[in-house]
């Protein structure tokens, strides 16, 4: 890792976001950080920033820091929690696609459960969801829009799923999708999802079967409607 002084305040941010980047990056092969003192040094900043930086990390569950010891590097993959969704998505600037598709295989895996939820516990909601749906096919070519009752609908579908879990989870996918727009541009985001918001036709189905109380159905619809993004994005 090029250690290199940071700029002016907030200065614990600016080291938790250098030392943050180097550890999603695998840069501390030896899996330990330098000392307090070494850091405070490398970035030309108080021992107090550090300490906070370091504070920050291990609330992330990214470091353990030992009593009067050293900083241990702990791996994100098996330590992180899902918090670490916005700063994994987008790094240095990029958008890390992997993640992208991940989050994305994410939100189909959730958003079929939750539909097949939903159809056993919240049948009646199939109203509104078809609502929702023709709504959607007034408008094909305002993908902004399109994007906004694809929030609604599957929003809907969770709430009727009934699951707390999946309405937080729902709640982390949302940011980052946020994220991911900021980063690349809105529009090419609504791009990217355009082959899923115009198959109007699935979303009726999903809340045909959600109506019908036909879990199984419900669940493959979605799965397969969500999918498309997941295909779009490679």
């Amino acid at each position: 890792m090029a250690l290199a002084p940071v700029a002016a305040a907030p200065l614990s941010e600016q080291v938790y976001r250098r030392l943050l980047d180097a550890i999603l990056a695998d840069e501390f092969v030896e899996g330990v950080l330098p000392s307090e003192r070494d850091l405070a040094a490398a970035f030309e900043v108080n021992r107090h920033a550090v300490r906070e930086a370091l504070k920050r990390l291990q609330q992330s569950r990214l470091v353990d820091v030992s009593q009067g010891g050293s900083t241990r590097v702990l791996d994100y993959r098996t330590e992180g929690r899902l918090d670490l969704l916005a700063d994994l998505l987008v790094r240095a600037g990029r958008v890390d696609w992997k993640v992208a598709r991940s989050a994305l295989e994410m939100r189909a895996s959730i958003g079929a459960d939750a539909a097949a939820l939903c159809a056993v516990r919240a049948p009646k909601s199939h109203r509104a969801l078809r609502k929702v749906a023709d709504e959607m096919a007034s408008h094909p070519d305002d993908l902004a829009a399109l994007d906004a009752d694809n929030v609604v609908f599957w929003t809907a579908i969770v709430e009727g799923s009934g699951n707390l879990l999946y309405r937080l989870s729902l709640n982390t996918l949302l940011d980052g999708l946020k994220i991911l727009a900021g980063s690349l541009g809105a529009d090419i985001v609504y791009q990217l999802a355009r082959e899923e918001y115009l198959q109007v036709a699935e979303l009726r189905e999903v809340a045909a079967a959600i109506g019908a109380g036909d879990a199984e159905r419900a669940r493959k619809t979605a799965y397969e409607h969500l999918s498309r993004t997941v295909t779009a994005a490679g």
